[in-house]
């Protein structure tokens, strides 16, 4: 047990406060993450399973919770526990490279064959923090390798959090334990944790309940406390949620100033909020396009170099304007000396979509339909579709859904339906298995991660009962 090398792990930001490297559990609410039929999770015993995916919405708390087993695991000293995420591992080595780099941070000198022994020694729990922020070209691969690693260690614990339809769903080793959206009770109790003046919590509880909006949009501990922040500044009530979700920006970009009477925060970089707000929205979409969600200080300068050069804004410093978005509106956090990354992916996906919204046309048409089909850039643009889907509507309709659904149904040119093997393996999933035992009874099937589920799930969902009656 070495509470300092585990120490990292309980120390977390947070979007209501970036600044600042808090406790994990000043922030953690238990109720947040809620399993069907279950009030909180403690431990890796709770799932019942040796290899477990964790899967919720952008913004549900994956990420916290898994903190919180590994701490909760080195508590019970009963396993060692290995928390890595992801996002941070180097897209070249493999993971069984990466556990042993984590061990060696732990003071656990394992060469491959101490390493073999250690995992079937069933000490080690695997903790590894979302698997969606891989890279989209480099999923297929990672789930490989999860799945040897399931095989070779069956009864070691290997629990996983990604996002749905992320690439591993499909997994015959891996059972899926989905995180529920936010009860009214944990919203309540999360408002609590989030403000102290008992007039603002009963006025943020009175226009969420009474609206017609928000109790779906504040389903996640992420969009509530990015709607807690928006009220708190501008006592204003969204009636739609794109009308929200324009106000987050400015709202973060003067969420410090309203702390402080009479006080202003000065703009290092001199442009006006409205272009701030522009160039951020556009070095959002470059840095999404090349798979950016964390990189060092000279590349983020590059990109807005080039979000300024594209928006064709002169006398700009980018060193400058860095330092606004750190400083001022907390949406680019440092990550480490001289790293930087985006406090939530889904911001990133959010202003990217921002950006999209206002582009010509013909460039928005152009955008659409190359994602029509090509499941690696799904894979990439999934979430800020769905944004789009609500701030840009009409086009995203026109040039990616309906033209989608028609691709899905096989209409030809004059309307005539013309399904062919290609049609039919983008509804199985080229990855979808059938288990079943050596006399040949059927025991299930488990379906590959498609990117129609998002688009069409009825469709999908009556197509596949077919197939498995078939």
């Amino acid at each position: 047990k070495n509470d300092a090398l585990l120490a990292p792990v309980e120390q977390v930001r947070t979007v209501i406060n970036p600044e600042k490297i808090c406790d994990l559990y000043e922030v953690y609410v238990p109720s947040a993450a809620v399993f069907r039929g279950v009030d909180s999770v403690d431990n890796v015993d709770f799932f019942g399973k040796k290899k477990v995916l964790i899967e919720a919405v952008a913004g549900s708390g994956k990420s916290l919770l898994m903190r919180h087993l590994c701490m909760k695991e080195r508590d019970r000293e009963q396993y060692i526990p290995l928390f890595i995420e992801f996002r941070n591992l180097d897209s070249k080595s493999g993971l069984d490279e990466a556990i042993l780099a984590h061990l060696d941070e732990l003071g656990i000198e394992a060469d491959p064959e101490i390493f073999a022994v250690l995992m079937k020694s069933n000490r080690l729990v695997l903790l590894l923090d979302g698997f969606d922020e891989i890279k989209s070209s480099e999923r297929s691969r990672m789930a490989r390798e999860l799945e040897s690693l399931a095989r070779a260690y069956p009864d070691t614990t290997v629990v996983v959090s990604s996002r749905p339809n992320s690439g591993l769903g499909g997994s015959v080793y891996f059972h899926t334990f989905p995180i529920l959206p936010l009860s009214e009770e944990t919203k309540k109790e999360f408002i609590i944790k989030l403000t102290e003046n008992k007039q603002d919590r009963e006025m943020i509880l009175d226009v969420i309940f009474c609206s017609d909006i928000l109790p779906e949009v504040t389903a996640t501990p992420l969009m509530l406390t990015l709607f807690v922040i928006t009220f708190k500044a501008r006592q204003f009530k969204p009636d739609t949620v794109a009308e929200f979700y324009s106000l987050i920006f400015p709202t973060m970009l003067y969420r410090h100033d309203r702390m402080k009477v009479g006080f202003k925060r000065d703009r290092e970089s001199g442009l006006s909020d409205f272009i701030i707000q522009k160039l951020f929205e556009t070095f959002c979409f470059l840095t999404q396009k090349i798979d950016v969600l964390r990189s060092d200080r000279y590349k983020l300068l590059g990109v807005i170099e080039e979000a300024v050069k594209f928006e064709g804004i002169t006398s700009v410093v980018p060193e400058s304007l860095l330092s606004d978005y750190l400083k001022i509106t907390g949406l680019l956090v440092s990550d480490g000396f001289e790293s930087y990354s985006f406090s939530h992916k889904s911001i990133q996906e959010f202003f990217s979509a921002s950006f999209v919204s206002r582009l010509p046309e013909d460039s928005k048409k152009v955008y659409y339909e190359s994602l029509i089909g090509n499941d690696e850039k799904f894979a990439k643009w999934r979430n800020t579709l769905f944004f789009l889907s609500t701030i840009d509507q009409t086009s995203y309709l026109r040039f990616y859904l309906l033209p989608t659904k028609k691709r899905l149904l096989g209409l030809t040119e004059g309307e005539v339906a013309d399904v062919g093997y290609a049609d039919m393996v983008a509804v199985i999933g080229q990855d979808t298995r059938v288990k079943a035992t050596e006399e040949g009874e059927f025991l299930g099937i488990y379906w590959d991660d498609r990117w129609l589920l998002l688009i069409s799930l009825n469709l999908v969902g009556l197509l596949r009962q077919i197939l498995k009656l078939f």
